[in-house]
C-alpha cells in the first residue's frame, strides 16, 4: 500500500525511513511476498506509524500473509485510530457496528464514524445510522446533513440517498429540482465512466 503522507500519527521514525520501509512493502506485495510486507509495515506501525498500523489491520482482516484474525485486526485497527487515521476510525467504527473482533457497541461505532467523518472520510460521513435510527433516535436532519457532505465529495451512494431524501422531504424541504440535480451528477459519472473505456486503451493494449 503506497505511503499517505496525509496520515497523521505519534510515529518514532523519520518521513525518509518510514518512505523507504513502505517502497519496500510495495515491491513486497507487488512479487506476492505479503508476509515481508508484513514485516516491512511491522517494523514501523510498532513505532507508532498509523498508516503501517491500518495495514495491518487489513492485513489481518483479509488474511492476507497471515491467518485471518478479527481480535489483532481490530486492535491495529484501534492504534490507527489513536493516532486520528480517518480510514482506520471508520473500519473502528464498522468493527463497533458489526462486533467483529470486538463486542457490539454502536454508541463507540457512532463516536469513530464522527471522528472519522469530521476528517472528511466518505465513507463515515454515509454511514446510515442517523438514518435508521441504530444506536442513535432516528434522526433525518442529521442524516441529510452527513450524507451532503459525503455527496460534496462524490460519493455516488450518498448523492442517491440524499436526492431520495430531497424527492421525499426527507430530513430536507422537498425539492425536485435538487433531486434532479443529485441524480444528473451519478448519470454524468457513468457515462463519463463509459466515455473513458472507450477511448483510453486497456492495460493489456498499453502494455
Amino acid at each position: 500500500m503506497k505511503r499517505n503522507r496525509n496520515s497523521t500519527s505519534t510515529s518514532q521514525v523519520t518521513d525518509n525511513e518510514v518512505d523507504k520501509v513502505f517502497n519496500e512493502a510495495r515491491i513486497a506485495t507487488e512479487r506476492g511476498d505479503h508476509q515481508t510486507a508484513l514485516a516491512l509495515w511491522r517494523s514501523v506501525a510498532d513505532k507508532g506509524d498509523a498508516q503501517a498500523q491500518y495495514n495491518l489491520g487489513v492485513s489481518y482482516m483479509l488474511g492476507t500473509g497471515v491467518e485471518k484474525d478479527w481480535d489483532e485486526a481490530t486492535r491495529w485497527f484501534r492504534l490507527a485510530a489513536e493516532n486520528r487515521y480517518p480510514t482506520a476510525q471508520f473500519n473502528l467504527g464498522v468493527s463497533y457496528e458489526n462486533g467483529d473482533g470486538i463486542e457490539q457497541n454502536l454508541n463507540e461505532a457512532i463516536r469513530w464514524y464522527r471522528l472519522a467523518a469530521n476528517q472528511g472520510d466518505q465513507n463515515a460521513q454515509y454511514t446510515s445510522l442517523y438514518f435508521q435510527g441504530r444506536g442513535v433516535a432516528e434522526d433525518y436532519k442529521q442524516a441529510a446533513r452527513w450524507f451532503q457532505l459525503a455527496a460534496d465529495n462524490g460519493h455516488e451512494p450518498a448523492q442517491y440517498k440524499l436526492g431520495s431524501m430531497f424527492a421525499n422531504g426527507l430530513g430536507v424541504s422537498c425539492d425536485y429540482k435538487q433531486a434532479a440535480k443529485l441524480f444528473g451528477r451519478i448519470l454524468d459519472t457513468i457515462f463519463l465512466c463509459e466515455e473513458c473505456q472507450d477511448n483510453h486503451p486497456s492495460v493489456d493494449d498499453a502494455a
